[in-house]
Order: structure tokens, then sequence, then C-alpha cells
């Protein structure tokens, strides 16, 4: 279950670029090493806690210290393989491959989320834009997919 209410805390400081604090904030396990380390808040608080849990989601719950351990490449390998093996009991060609892909770039994007160094970590409007393109170029297979599936009725 995602920990979605610590999302915002860095809001706390309104218009503050970042800042440092000595109080504790946020749940253990979704906070940026630079707050674990150094107390530092700023907006990149959110977005590395957003990529634990785009990786929780597309990994499991136990997908993110995971992750710490192993290259990028080998945990999307590994997502990539999880997901190809459910999916392929309900859709086969060109959906599946279009449902892969989401899956491949939900993990891309939450590795970038939880990037070490917060100035490497995509904004939100990155996010929200890559997540827009991967939804409306989805939405053309199904689509298109619907049709030629009624057309054969």
């Amino acid at each position: 279950m995602p920990k979605i209410a610590d999302f915002g805390l860095s809001r706390i400081f309104c218009n503050e670029l970042a800042r440092i604090t000595r109080n504790p904030y946020g749940t253990l396990g979704y906070q940026p090493p630079e707050y674990i380390d150094k107390g530092e808040m700023s907006g990149m608080f959110d977005i590395f806690s957003l990529g634990v849990v785009i990786i929780k989601i597309v990994s499991g719950p136990r997908g993110y210290p995971k992750c710490l351990d192993m290259s990028s490449d080998e945990f999307n390998d590994q997502v990539q393989r999880d997901w190809r093996n459910r999916l392929e009991a309900t859709c086969t060609g060109t959906l599946l491959e279009a449902y892969c892909h989401q899956v491949e770039t939900c993990a891309q994007i939450a590795l970038n989320c939880v990037e070490t160094d917060s100035q490497k970590r995509p904004d939100i409007m990155k996010i929200t834009e890559k997540l827009n393109e991967l939804e409306f170029d989805t939405g053309k297979v199904v689509n298109t997919n619907l049709l030629r599936h009624t057309m054969d009725i």
C-alpha cells in the first residue's frame, strides 16, 4: 500500500527552493537520501517519494529496496519479464508489446525519480508529459485492436 499521505511535504516550506530541517517528516523508505543525510527538504522530496510508489507498483511491495541492489538495466529486465509473463495470459501481439512498453517506461520514470542526486530527478511536468504520451500511444493500439476485433465479428 503506497503511503501517498506523505506527498506534498515539500510544500510546507512554501516558495523556498530548499530548506534544512531537523524535524522528522515523511515515512521511512519514501524519504530521499538528501533528507536522510542532511535534513534537506525540497520539491524533489516528493519526486523521490513518487518514484518509490511507482517502483512498488511495477515490481511489488519489496521492489524498492531490491532495485537498489541491481543496475537499472537489471531492474528493468526483471520487471519486464515479470509483467510479460503476466500479460501473455491475457493479450498478444501489438497489445502485449504496448503494455510491456508502458511497464518499461513507468519503471524508467521511477528509477529517474529515485536518483541519488536530486538535481538529476525529473520535474513533475516531465513526468506528467511522459505518462500522457504513453497513455495516448497505448490508447491508439487498444482502439486499433478493438476495431479489428469488431470487424472480425
